[in-house]
């Protein structure tokens, strides 16, 4: 239905007066089919407003829902319907956001949300327990549809219809490809433990990780998701792991992932985009500053502090070129100390499936990490893999799967000692 509805029905004396239903299906749509990347509900009284995300989600390649009736809204969570995303404003006239998000906790119902709202209500208690969301001061519509994209996981071609399409020749490039992208090892330095493993979906995977040599004996290090595969997919990675390379050994960490941004977004097919988290380790003196652009926060494993998901931040790599993706940028800093590890990965891991469709997630990701905190980077490495394997049982590979690990053995204050900038060279 493309116009707005008002309901209808009487209402006896005592009762609540019924609202307003605004209420919208993008052409075609309905509720868990979705579009190309699914399916997502707006509640927003501004008719105007609402109008506008769901063309920005259009845009995106989501179907929608609109209705400007808090009521409604949570009638449809409720009821079963079943939605991707939700995106919501906390001042709806019949029914407050804040008892939308209550409500949902209390029964369960665990939608990814973006929060487009006053900022008064960012620390009220149902939005700050509320587990998965995101919360926009600026009612800004590619911003709101940045966000749900950023929520929402990309829905990849299956493995096997990637393959399908591409003949022997192809699939052999594309592997070479692959193989130069992906570091074949790690380098050994004095003072850190490291491993590493990455096992692809198909030959045409998406993911890719790179080590590389900064001043001052720094180590830069890329852990990045494509999503796109095949041969575009291909390109992307050569184009954003070139990036990387000559802008990061004259640059901060934030103007680096800000420039190479804008290097992606200037020549990315349009729906493309890039999830990628940048970290600059230095080795003498432990500290770690980590850019999330939409990648899975790290896991630290802490000798003093415990096991600890570290929080998300960023916008994913072309889909803006501008200030909107500026905005986003913050440089995370991260002491490692004696027998601390830190845990980069790409999506694969939290999101491999079993038979039932659900998710390994990140509480067992930090069983896991506790249960072997003792150990070595490959002990880490190895046992996070042999969750995987045990959550999946009979389920195929989903998607790639990239993991490194860091752990820190000693102090450094030699500058005789070899540094990593040697071993890499």
């Amino acid at each position: 239905m493309n116009s707005d509805r008002e309901s209808t029905s009487a209402f006896r004396p005592g009762e609540r007066m019924p609202t307003k239903k605004w209420v919208r299906e993008t052409p075609g749509a309905a509720p868990g089919s979705g579009g190309g990347q699914g399916t997502v509900l707006v509640a927003d009284a501004d008719a105007a407003r609402r109008g506008a995300y769901v063309r920005a989600l259009g845009e995106m390649g989501f179907m929608t829902q609109s209705t400007g009736s808090g009521q409604e809204a949570l009638d449809m969570l409720v009821k079963g319907s079943r939605f991707d995303a939700f995106v919501l404003d906390i001042d709806l006239p019949d029914q407050s956001g804040l008892t939308i998000l209550s409500t949902m906790m209390r029964k369960k119902i665990v939608v990814p949300v973006v929060i487009a709202s006053r900022a008064a209500y960012q620390h009220e208690f149902e939005v700050m327990s509320y587990p998965k969301k995101t919360f926009l001061q600026l009612r800004d519509p590619d911003l709101v549809g940045l966000a749900v994209r950023q929520l929402v996981p990309p829905r990849k071609p299956s493995s096997a219809k990637i393959e399908s399409d591409l003949d022997s020749e192809d699939r052999a490039r594309c592997r070479e490809i692959q193989e130069m992208l992906v570091v074949q090892e790690l380098p050994d330095f004095p003072g850190w433990d490291s491993a590493a493993l990455y096992q692809p979906c198909s030959v045409v995977g998406g993911d890719y990780l790179d080590i590389f040599p900064l001043p001052n004996g720094r180590v830069g290090i890329v852990v990045a998701d494509v999503s796109g595969h095949g041969f575009p997919g291909a390109m992307i990675m050569v184009m954003v792991r070139t990036a990387f390379r000559l802008l990061a050994p004259g640059l901060g960490p934030r103007d680096t992932v800000i420039e190479v941004n804008r290097f992606v977004t200037a020549d990315i097919k349009r729906r493309m985009f890039v999830t990628a988290l940048y970290a600059v380790l230095d080795p003498e003196t432990g500290l770690v500053q980590v850019v999330n652009c939409g990648q899975n926060p790290p896991l630290l494993a802490s000798s003093s502090s415990g096991n600890h998901i570290l929080p998300a931040s960023g916008l994913a790599m072309g889909l803006n070129g501008g200030p909107l993706f500026e905005r986003e940028v913050r440089v995370q800093e991260i002491p490692l100390e004696i027998d601390d590890h830190l845990v980069l990965y790409t999506d694969g891991v939290v999101e491999a499936k079993n038979a039932t469709n659900d998710d390994l997630g990140e509480e067992a990701l930090l069983r896991v990490a506790g249960g072997v905190a003792g150990g070595t980077a490959q002990d880490m490495v190895d046992q996070i893999a042999e969750s995987i394997v045990e959550h999946r049982g009979t389920a195929a590979q989903s998607d790639d799967i990239t993991i490194v690990a860091f752990k820190r053995l000693a102090f450094i204050s030699s500058p005789e000692m070899p540094t990593l900038l040697d071993q890499l060279e």
